[in-house]
């Protein structure tokens, strides 16, 4: 038991940092957790919300259980040991990670992270919960009980000021900055020289500590050393929206294509040296000269490897093309490894799309939304008001081409479906084109063509890649059209819909 006379001056200083430090280091191990599980489950509300859940599970039952430990052995040395173990196990994620989420990674978007941060995150989250409890426990003894209320309070402000602190210092800093490793090395770090510290303080044998110190730098060994790009990867950074990859490749023909990755996934690519389109979704950018004239100005939402923007800068001389792209990394990658900076024509945006088409006082002959969040589309990017958002700032004659990957028939078709009779509600006209046609009932890019107007597709000065593009168009399925839900901001069942596809397509 403290001793309220002697050396309470440091002891109290020693709970309060552990408080904080605890505080601190539960909310940069959610928010860089996420970015761990991204690349194996994406980045969108389910990945939250079990990461989320888990940890509050984790301090909920850390508090139950710190109280039950502080009541039972109220020692400092118990609170070292907690802190020791804590950072343990933190030290420990970035070296178990890739082995617990690749046996993870078949499950479904539901159960996959779920399970996955119960097992990285929920034993850590558990003992640093456990350290507010007994900090107050603690606190209060070294008054001799007699301001239990202003233990609590202050332990209590202290922890949540800090995880205040630790939510900006990851988001606005440790992220975007660092390598992923080195954040939960740094966490584990801390935390245990604070175990350290506590060891010194209340042990007589001081080679208990430096024993402790020794087992930390062992732990910590494995991260410490930089880890070189494997062959192929040009550029690797983990930030706050994404683990971006550019890779590069040689086909068996000779040729070398490089490919922007985004959590894994890929978002686009070139064929080095060539203007041929890598993946054919890319061509439809064409069915931008049904505009007629050719558009002046046209609007990007979504910047991945750049590919439609430039195309459609070398299509259409005159036009000036802004790009979206909520991610300044992807934005500097497309300056550095796919040639954005020989179009002085086009301006990149870091900012989310639609607080960009909400705000912006340009109007456009042409949008096109390419936007994706892990294996699926933003849910805020296909409700009734963002469509209508869209509409209005379209000048018009103006066209929306929209890529949606996914189904267009049978039972895997809801979320498109959906889609198109969102779109219906703010256009006119809607059309849909197959870019590989002969996979309708399977995942493939599908372009979503909407205007104000009916499209004029027959003129005679179409060139034959258009008709060659507009030969792919897919009659809709008006009965799932009709059945399916209409999207809006207070009742959009997107990601659930997009969760279920990806569900059954594994198993």
């Amino acid at each position: 038991m403290p001793d309220p006379e002697k050396g309470s001056l440091p002891q109290r200083l020693y709970l309060l940092a552990a408080a904080f430090a605890a505080g601190a280091a539960i909310m940069i191990v959610e928010l860089a957790g996420n970015r761990l599980l991204a690349p194996w489950f994406g980045s969108g509300l389910y990945t939250w919300t079990g990461l989320i859940g888990v940890i509050l599970v984790s301090i909920s039952v850390g508090y139950y259980a710190g109280g039950h430990i502080a009541d039972r052995w109220p020692r400092p040395l118990v609170l070292s040991h907690l802190l020791a173990l804590s950072a343990l196990l933190t030290l420990l994620v970035p070296l178990a990670e890739h082995r617990v989420l690749a046996r993870l990674a078949r499950l479904d978007l539901v159960s996959g992270p779920l399970l996955a941060s119960l097992l990285l995150f929920g034993v850590p989250g558990c003992l640093l919960g456990a350290v507010t409890p007994f900090c107050i426990r603690l606190t209060s003894l070294l008054s001799g009980d007699r301001k239990i209320g202003v233990s609590a309070g202050t332990i209590g402000m202290l922890s949540t000021l800090a995880s205040v602190i630790g939510t900006f210092l990851s988001g606005f800093v440790l992220i975007p900055r660092l390598d992923l490793r080195h954040i939960f090395l740094g966490v584990g770090l801390i935390l245990g020289l604070l175990a350290v510290a506590g060891y010194a303080l209340h042990l007589r044998r001081r080679g208990a500590a430096a024993l402790l110190a020794l087992a930390l730098a062992l732990a910590a060994w494995p991260s410490l050393g930089e880890r070189r790009l494997p062959r192929g990867v040009l550029f690797n950074q983990t930030t706050f929206y994404h683990r971006v990859i550019v890779g590069e490749t040689t086909t068996a023909g000779g040729r070398r294509t490089r490919q922007l990755y985004l959590d894994g996934l890929t978002h686009g690519g070139e064929i080095v040296g060539s203007d041929a389109h890598l993946y054919p979704y890319s061509r439809y950018w064409e069915l931008l000269r049904l505009l007629e004239p050719a558009p002046d100005r046209v609007l990007v939402l979504g910047g991945g490897a750049y590919t439609m923007p430039k195309a459609i800068l070398d299509g259409f001389p005159r036009a000036r093309v802004d790009v979206v792209e909520i991610d300044p990394v992807v934005i500097r990658v497309g300056q550095d490894y796919f040639g954005t900076r020989r179009y002085p024509r086009l301006r990149s945006v870091a900012e989310d799309a639609r607080r960009f088409v909400s705000t912006a006082a340009t109007r456009y002959d042409a949008i096109v939304g390419d936007v994706y969040l892990g294996a699926t589309i933003p849910a805020h990017l296909v409700t009734r008001e963002f469509f209508d958002q869209v509409a209005g700032r379209l000048s018009p004659r103006g066209l929306y081409l929209m890529n949606v990957i996914g189904a267009a028939k049978g039972p895997g078709a809801r979320l498109f479906n959906a889609i198109v009779r969102t779109l219906r509600a703010s256009f006119a006209e809607v059309q849909a084109f197959a870019t590989e046609p002969d996979r309708l009932e399977g995942e493939a890019n599908i372009m979503l063509l909407a205007s104000a107007k009916p499209l004029d597709t027959r003129r005679a000065d179409l060139p034959p890649s258009v008709g060659q593009l507009l030969r792919t168009r897919i009659d809709l399925d008006r009965r799932g059209v009709a059945a399916a839900p209409l999207l809006t901001d207070l009742e959009n069942p997107a990601e659930l819909i997009a969760s279920r596809r990806v569900a059954a397509q594994r198993e």
